[in-house]
């Protein structure tokens, strides 16, 4: 046996690094997600004011009412986010502290 099966000794450390870097990648990626959504949204009514059409007026509205519970979504996946967040950091604390 050439080592194969031995046990590499900076695994523990870069099963915690990456621990928090997904943590925070996932993170930034959902806050994001949503912002994006949120700009495009009022950006497309902004546009269709810009027109100066009726139609585009009456569209600038819906995107404007839109916004309204996708703004209500965000918040909950804020709650939600924050929450996963603890309880993931919580976990991996445990974790480390009963590896040492």
């Amino acid at each position: 046996s050439s080592g194969i099966n031995a046990e590499w000794p900076l695994r523990p450390g870069i099963s915690f690094f990456s621990r928090a870097i997904s943590l925070g990648v996932r993170l930034g990626a959902n806050l994001t997600a949503g912002h994006m959504i949120m700009h495009i949204i009022s950006d497309f009514g902004a546009q269709m004011i810009a027109s100066g059409t009726v139609g585009g007026g009456i569209g600038a509205v819906f995107c404007c009412a839109a916004l309204v519970p996708i703004t209500i979504l965000e918040m909950a996946v804020a709650v939600v986010q924050a929450y996963v967040f603890c309880m993931l950091t919580t976990m991996y604390m445990k974790d480390a502290h009963e590896l040492h």
